[in-house]
């Protein structure tokens, strides 16, 4: 996991060879959708879109789809990031990066990795610090920025070490709950296990019961602190 640091701008070496990536551009501010797709342009993506809506990106994606996203964390995080879900699940490869506030919720950029985002851009740090942040995504890295990084791990430490004993999943439930875990989208899920969408909502649904959490952050936070300690 790397952490980026602010970098400074500038705009006479910005400039870079072409890549082949499809950059999606997801930002309710349409000025800033549109300033930061033309930066991307300058460095070097040669197939940008930007979008200001969650339906107009339903709509892109069947024409475009991306490889990689670049978005608002509120935007993405509306309707518990269903926009990361759709596009992950019909684009295997897509690369997910939002952007975040330097004075944005911990909690909510944590619920963001947890929900299969790759990579965390503060807006504070400047133009070239996100392309640095795209970059490392592009290449398969998870990126947070350091302020965050110190949230993350004080959530780790804090969690319990003890599982609660009354819960009883089934090893099917493990197995769904361990992948939920690992940021795993519902198409994941099915690919890795063999069982249809149908099936692994059915799981879904009874996990959050039986573990009293309600979303997939939870039950993942959850299954980090109880599950290799549950037993059917």
């Amino acid at each position: 996991m790397w952490s980026p640091e602010p970098t400074p701008i500038d705009s006479h070496a910005r400039r870079r060879k072409k890549r082949d990536e499809r950059l999606m551009v997801l930002h309710s501010d349409v000025l800033l959708a549109e300033s930061l797709a033309e930066a991307a342009v300058s460095d070097g993506y040669g197939k940008v879109s930007a979008l200001h809506t969650i339906g107009a990106a339903f709509q892109a994606m069947q024409h475009m789809p991306p490889t990689i996203l670049l978005a608002e964390l509120e935007l993405a995080a509306e309707n518990d990031f269903d926009i990361v879900h759709l596009l992950a699940e019909n684009i295997p490869d897509l690369r997910t990066t939002v952007v975040v506030d330097g004075s944005a919720d911990p909690q909510m950029a944590l619920d963001a990795l947890v929900h299969g985002v790759h990579g965390l851009a503060c807006r504070d740090h400047g133009v070239a610090s996100l392309f640095r942040v795209l970059d490392l995504v592009r290449c398969g890295e998870t990126v947070v920025p350091r302020h965050m990084t110190e949230h993350l791990v004080r959530s780790l430490r804090q969690r319990p070490l003890r599982a609660n004993p009354t819960v009883r999943l089934s090893a099917r439930q493990r197995d769904v709950l361990r992948l939920v875990a690992c940021g795993a989208t519902d198409k994941d899920i099915c690919d890795q296990l063999n069982i249809s969408l149908t099936t692994v909502r059915s799981h879904l649904t009874a996990i959050f019961e039986k573990t009293e959490t309600g979303n997939r952050t939870t039950a993942a936070l959850w299954a980090n602190a109880y599950l290799d300690e549950d037993a059917s």
